[in-house]
């Protein structure tokens, strides 16, 4: 069984899977807890008593980014402190690694990805390296938008649902897919992380990627 954080979307949340099918998905944060470090162990404890996760997980699987550098640096803390604690491997995978998994072949130079993330912090993911499915990763502000080339592309996925006034900025953008990131967390995917790397969050300050 795999337990997997998703620290990076606006509604983190734990996600329990098995034999590539989601058991359960648990939102972090509710109306009267807003900080991600208030809530993350209880949220996990409810998990284990509920499912008798003790000797059941053994992956740990984590959100890298792009996002709020807080948030992932708490979210990767408290899972490799569960690694460590009960010897369970753990891995990170980025969120345009995870979108990427929704793009069909032929439609990746085409298709933007739309990262968004708390504390209202929003990325666009441009194609980047066909061959390697890279992205370049910025913040969005006025600067960045202006800069990108919209009417290249086609289609836009998310992890979230995009703001209207964004939305009307991409305007020739007539396909646009939010995706739920643990949805494309299968076995396949998992063949390609690798176990014991150190887990560098991605994490963008004016414009710079940092990893």
């Amino acid at each position: 069984m795999i337990l997997f954080l998703d620290v990076v979307s606006p509604s983190p949340k734990f996600v329990l899977i098995d034999n590539d099918k989601i058991i359960r998905s648990i939102h972090i944060l509710d109306k009267n807890i807003i900080k991600i470090s208030d809530n993350l162990l209880p949220k996990y404890l409810f998990l284990e008593k509920k499912y008798a996760l003790f000797n059941k997980i053994d992956k740990l699987v984590v959100s890298t980014g792009p996002g709020s550098f807080t948030s992932l640096r708490v979210g990767i803390s408290f899972m490799y402190g569960q690694s460590i604690s009960k010897n369970i491997p753990i891995y990170g995978i980025s969120c345009t690694k995870l979108l990427n998994c929704s793009i069909q072949k032929d439609n990746y130079e085409n298709t933007l990805l739309f990262v968004c993330s708390v504390n209202n912090q929003n990325f666009i993911c441009i194609p980047f390296n066909k061959t390697s499915n890279n992205y370049k990763i910025h913040k969005i502000n006025d600067e960045i938008l202006k800069n990108v080339n919209i009417s290249r592309y086609t289609s836009c996925i998310s992890n979230y649902k995009l703001n209207n006034d964004l939305k009307k900025r991409l305007s020739n953008i007539n396909n646009f897919v939010v995706h739920n990131i643990e949805e494309n967390l299968n076995s396949c995917v998992l063949t390609t992380l690798n176990e014991g790397q150190i887990i560098n969050p991605v994490y963008v300050s004016d414009n710079k990627l940092f990893n």
